[in-house]
């Protein structure tokens, strides 16, 4: 399982390299929280993406209370101001006025997750198929001698 794993370990890294050229950038956090998360025992497979909890937001979207997205996620009260400080201060805004605006209109979906995973998920097949290819040619190689 060796070719395996490093195939998959190698699928997720390139992938996490795209979602980090894809990512909306502000502060430089959610790129900088993106990381693989691969484990392979008896049980199976896990692959996993770590990022900051906002990101499925930024990905997908919120709608807002006068604008809608079709997103899954919608707001329910105000952001709060205090917590949009430093995105305010850096577009010049009122902490106030960007919660308003935030909360009447939305987010809009950046889709940097969504369109990324779309285009690479196929390739994931093709890892996994040659990592079992090569690690069965191994092990039925070690055996003949």
């Amino acid at each position: 399982m060796l070719n395996l794993r490093k195939n998959i370990e190698q699928f997720i890294d390139s992938y996490v390299e795209k979602l980090k050229q894809n990512v909306p950038e502000n502060t430089g956090a959610l790129k900088n929280s993106l990381e693989s998360n691969i484990s392979i025992d008896d049980n199976g497979i896990n692959i996993g993406i770590d990022a900051l909890d906002y990101a499925k937001f930024q990905d997908m979207g919120v709608n807002g209370t006068e604008t809608s997205y079709g997103s899954p996620y919608s707001f329910k009260r105000k952001p709060s101001p205090f917590a949009l400080e430093n995105f305010a201060k850096s577009i010049g805004a009122s902490p106030f006025a960007l919660s308003n605006s935030i909360f009447k209109k939305g987010i809009r979906p950046k889709l940097f997750a969504t369109d990324t995973i779309d285009k690479e998920l196929p390739n994931l097949g093709d890892a996994v198929i040659n990592g079992m290819w090569e690690d069965f040619y191994e092990t039925n190689k070690e055996t003949k001698q």
